[in-house]
């Protein structure tokens, strides 16, 4: 007799065997399509050609393989020092937020001291540790709680260092210094569960990045002891001047600007309105020729008091990036002057790279104005003092001639880059309001 579920099993067995006919049939079908497919191919197309066009096929994709891997390398270089940075913020290393009168050798100096510190830290050489510490009998656990132990103790370490380091002025340096050693102390008292400290070598590289900034303010203080010295010569030179070249100088631009004006003025008018304006024409003309020979004679005078700054400045939003103005001034407060240069006259103020104070301004001012002679701007007129020059080509020609003063590359341009910061938002907001415009309707 047979037993209950064999018809269960009969019956599962036939539809299985079914579900595979049908899959059979389909995949026959199927492959009969395809056949059919690659018939027609072959018989439309040579089978050289069809290999030839895969070829090429395998050829793009290969191509487009090694691009592709190229570009990923450079992504993957490129972001190393990323990578790096984000870690040194993690730890507290945070990125020097220089000034804008901070010098360049400082600069290269603190992110040389901040790599060398880095590194320390990368090795595992920046905290020392001595204990086996276990965490509910675990080695592991516990060795992992000294690690966090000994990242939150340089974490605070370099926070605290930053702190003490922006508190610090010239005259408070061993001050600072006591303080980053009693710092080491307390540190070393929170974390004495685990035995933890800061070690020597890496106490070592922050004592000399302080000793760097200090440097620093010293160099500041000194600059300033300088500025009054050279205020005070200036004064006395002044006395006998009895006029400001710069200020006659001023005052013919003005002038200029005005006659240009009126000139084109006049071509537009035409009878007694015309006669009236070439009258008035005149008299600037002839007011703009006294200024020119009193410049002419305040100069001469000026000659005999060489004592001056010589600054190179640049204006990018006017000018443009490669673009700088070479001259000089006997002001006492040499930014006063180049505060008068960026005035109505140009759009943005003027970017300072160097003023620098010497005994024999005019002579050094002609060097370098004939150094440059070539790719001087304006050739009809000297006054105008623009040369296509960048300020690393000024600074090797004033080391020729023996002049050394600080040099600040790194543009600001304030107003250049928040009149395009204005422009960006104002783009896109119209942008965005023209999207949705388009995207509703105007009226439902």
């Amino acid at each position: 007799m047979l037993p209950d579920t064999y018809p269960s099993v009969v019956l599962g067995i036939s539809v299985l065997i079914l579900i595979v006919s049908l899959l059979l049939r389909v995949k026959t079908s199927r492959m009969q399509t395809e056949a059919q497919s690659l018939k027609d191919n072959l018989s439309t197309t040579p089978l050289e050609d069809s290999i030839q066009e895969i070829n090429t096929q395998i050829e793009v994709l290969e191509r487009r393989y090694d691009e592709g891997r190229k570009t990923l390398e450079a992504l993957s270089k490129a972001m190393i020092p990323i990578h790096q940075k984000v870690e040194m913020i993690k730890l507290g290393m945070l990125l020097p937020a220089f000034r804008f009168d901070d010098s360049e050798i400082l600069k290269e100096e603190i992110k040389e001291a901040h790599q060398r510190q880095f590194e320390i830290i990368k090795s595992g050489k920046a905290t020392e540790s001595y204990s086996n510490w276990t965490w509910f009998g675990s080695s592991h656990d516990g060795a992992k709680m000294v690690a966090a132990y000994n990242r939150l103790l340089l974490k605070a370490y370099n926070a605290e260092f930053e702190m003490i380091r922006k508190q610090m002025r010239y005259s408070t340096y061993d001050t600072a210094c006591e303080k980053l050693e009693r710092l080491s102390d307390q540190l070393s008292k929170l974390a004495e569960t685990v035995n933890a400290n800061i070690s020597e070598e890496y106490r070592e590289e922050k004592r000399e990045e302080l000793f760097l900034w200090y440097r620093e303010l010293k160099r500041k203080d000194q600059l300033k002891k300088d500025r009054k010295r050279q205020q005070s010569e200036l004064r006395n030179q002044n006395k006998n001047l009895g006029v400001d070249p710069d200020e006659i100088e001023e005052d013919l631009e003005k002038h200029e600007a005005e006659l240009e004006v009126a000139k084109q003025r006049a071509k537009k008018l035409i009878g007694r309105e015309r006669a009236e304006l070439e009258k008035m024409i005149a008299r600037i003309e002839t007011e703009k020729l006294r200024l020119e020979q009193k410049f002419q004679r305040a100069i001469s005078q000026a000659q005999i008091t060489r004592s001056g700054y010589i600054y190179v400045i640049s204006n990018k939003g006017s000018f443009g990036s490669d673009v700088v103005k070479i001259g000089m001034t006997r002001r006492l407060e040499p930014m006063e002057r180049i505060i008068e240069l960026g005035g109505a006259s140009v759009p943005f103020r003027f970017d300072v790279h160097t003023l620098a104070y010497t005994s024999d301004a005019p002579n050094i001012e002609k060097k370098l104005h004939d150094k440059f002679r070539d790719v001087r701007l304006n050739v009809s007129n000297e006054r105008k003092e623009f040369f296509r020059a960048s300020p690393n080509e000024v600074n090797a020609v004033m080391n020729e001639l023996g002049i050394e003063s600080d040099w600040y590359y790194d543009v600001e341009a304030r107003e250049f880059n928040e009149s395009n910061l204005i422009r960006k938002a104002i783009n896109e907001k119209t942008e965005m309001n023209s999207n949705l415009t388009e995207s509703f309707p105007f009226s439902i």
